[in-house]
């Protein structure tokens, strides 16, 4: 087995069905589909996204795992007891690979000594980030969760941290990705930018509206959580927080004030999560423990 790809789901199935769509396209000469695993980690409580799953007819396993609560990160974790692949990645369930993706990063992974890549997401991603190691200095322009890609068995016991990402328990709603490569990179794994990979993604900022501000503020909190775990230098903790006052500023002279209040909202947040940040745990890990859901759900 090659790939695992873990997506967590809260009642997308109109989404999930696309991802399944492309998946079934990416068999190639270079991959075979029975060498990718799909496990479904599903959070809604609702039977579409099972009734979905029992419909496909792919060239591909599909593992479908109900899951109570909410949280990606706890998803994420909960799935990736269940992978077998050599190769283990955590796609949105919203997002979908152009022809020919999971080959190409095949073909990244032929260095021995690469760990994990993290690959462009389209709307999401910095494109004019060269391509290259990730270090402490550009790991948060590089990453984003639904474009890692790593060697299973290389992470030994790092998961992602439950305390961070969307639908998390706390208040740190994002930056699990750069939080978990920076851990890698702590116990000196190799890790890549490839940003002539691009994964296909909506753009989340179309539609200017309440939840657009809520996300921003709550992925702000996330984001000066991370600054403060990992003991990030004052100086680049004082540009983050002066480039979303400054943002606020000249957003609000400019009489563009939606724009102003989501970088202030940015601004407050980062705030809040330096507060928190503060002897943080590495890693919290509340996930069911794979070998016993194992049994149960492939019994």
């Amino acid at each position: 087995m090659k790939f695992s790809l873990v997506v967590p789901t809260v009642g997308r199935p109109a989404d999930l069905q696309r991802f399944i769509d492309h998946l079934q396209l990416q068999g190639c000469k270079e991959l075979a589909l029975r060498d990718v695993e799909l496990i479904v980690v599903d959070q809604s409580g609702q039977p579409a996204t099972g009734e979905l799953l029992a419909r496909q007819t792919t060239d591909f396993a599909i593992l479908h795992l109900p899951m109570a609560g909410r949280g990606a990160s706890r998803a994420r974790n909960f799935g990736w007891s269940f992978a077998q692949g050599e190769f283990i990645t955590f796609p949105d369930d919203d997002c979908h690979y152009p022809h020919g993706f999971l080959a190409k990063v095949l073909e990244k992974f032929r260095d021995p000594q690469l760990a994990a890549i993290s690959t462009s997401v389209e709307h999401m991603s910095r494109p004019q980030t060269p391509a290259g190691r990730i270090t402490r200095g550009n790991v948060l322009e590089c990453c984003l969760e639904a474009g890692l890609f790593a060697r299973r068995l290389a992470l030994g016991d790092l998961r992602y941290d439950e305390l961070m990402g969307v639908g998390c328990e706390s208040s740190w709603n994002s930056d699990e990705g750069p939080d978990l490569l920076l851990r890698m990179m702590a116990r000196g794994l190799h890790i890549d930018y490839c940003p002539d990979l691009v994964i296909h993604h909506p753009n989340p900022l179309q539609t200017q509206d309440e939840r657009l501000q809520e996300r921003n503020f709550k992925y702000s909190r996330g984001r000066g959580y991370l600054l403060r775990k990992h003991r990030f230098p004052i100086t680049q903790i004082a540009k983050t927080l002066i480039r979303s006052c400054g943002g606020s500023l000249l957003m609000a002279a400019t009489g563009k004030f939606f724009w102003a209040r989501y970088y202030w909202r940015s601004f407050v947040g980062k705030l809040i999560g330096l507060r928190g940040g503060k002897n943080a745990p590495q890693q919290l890990l509340t996930s069911p423990l794979a070998q016993e859901q194992r049994e149960t759900v492939l019994s």
